[in-house]
């Protein structure tokens, strides 16, 4: 999927940025988020919490709020559920360049 190729470039410039360390796409995951839970995507925590030396919190809030306030036409929130895991929903221009990266037309408002 295209959109998580872009979730996962853009995590990595943001975690580059706040934490002055280089990261790979082998240093967390990206999963759909389960239709449960709010959001579209999920950014797994899991690897970073020993890596950084910090709380979950502490790198869900730093990167959450980076990747929302740097990239507002691709994330609109972040949430956070068992600690060390958040989700985000894309929003609908991020939907729309899924859908037209898949081969389908995209159909953007105009600005």
């Amino acid at each position: 999927m295209w959109i998580v190729k872009h979730i996962q470039q853009t995590a990595i410039e943001s975690l580059n940025q706040i934490f002055g360390q280089t990261f790979t796409v082998k240093d967390f995951q990206i999963n759909q988020t389960k239709p449960e839970f709010d959001g579209d995507y999920t950014i797994v925590l899991f690897s970073l919490v020993k890596a950084l030396k910090l709380s979950p919190d502490d790198i869900g809030n730093k990167l959450g709020d980076h990747l929302t306030q740097n990239n507002p036409t691709l994330f609109t929130d972040y949430y956070f559920r068992e600690g060390l895991i958040f989700d985000f929903p894309v929003t609908k221009f991020g939907q729309q360049l899924e859908t037209h990266q898949n081969g389908q037309a995209l159909n953007c408002p105009a600005v």
